[in-house]
């Protein structure tokens, strides 16, 4: 694994670190958080708002501290696990992270989606295993990238516009599943 304390400036942001993930924007702002996902876990509280106010307007740095301190509050929520994603991609495709960066976003979403099976954690992810070209090549324990998709019917129309603008990757089967 990479040296935490040095980001990589090409691949912003990036997501390093061992047992906690370490986001740095591209303005070299760490975060640090060790959210862990499970069942009964819900809406994120005010930071978690905060965050996905940061996170329309695009200050990906912002969002991913209140998604933090929600998840102190709120350590299980898949919900936080979805957003922390989508701010730690910062508009920038999959296949432009590196492999470690998407490998742990990968394992965030897999701790999400194997207590919920939430739809936009499923979508997210297959989206992210399609664009990195993982398909089903990546870790034989996580579901393959149809059976994610199987869920994105049962997305909400403001997920899936939510993903397919802070995941700009039309050519990917999924993100045109998306589409209304």
């Amino acid at each position: 694994m990479a040296d935490s304390t040095t980001p990589d400036p090409a691949v912003p942001p990036s997501v390093q670190g061992d047992k906690n993930f370490i986001f740095t924007n591209s303005s070299n702002n760490t975060v640090t958080t060790d959210v862990h996902y499970g069942p009964g876990a819900h809406a994120c509280d005010d930071e978690g708002r905060c965050g996905k106010e940061a996170l329309e307007t695009m200050q990906y740095g912002q969002a991913l501290q209140c998604f933090k301190a929600a998840a102190r509050k709120n350590p299980y929520s898949s919900e936080l696990a979805y957003y922390r994603v989508l701010a730690a991609l910062q508009r920038i495709r999959p296949k432009k992270h590196s492999k470690q960066t998407v490998a742990q976003m990968e394992e965030l979403l897999y701790g999400a989606w194997r207590h919920d099976q939430d739809p936009r954690v499923a979508a997210l992810w297959a989206l992210i295993k399609e664009d990195r070209r993982y398909l089903d090549r990546s870790n034989p324990a996580h579901p393959a990238v149809t059976q994610l998709q199987h869920q994105v019917a049962e997305i909400s129309p403001h997920a899936a516009a939510e993903i397919q603008y802070h995941v700009p990757a039309p050519e990917c089967p999924t993100w045109t599943l998306l589409t209304p």
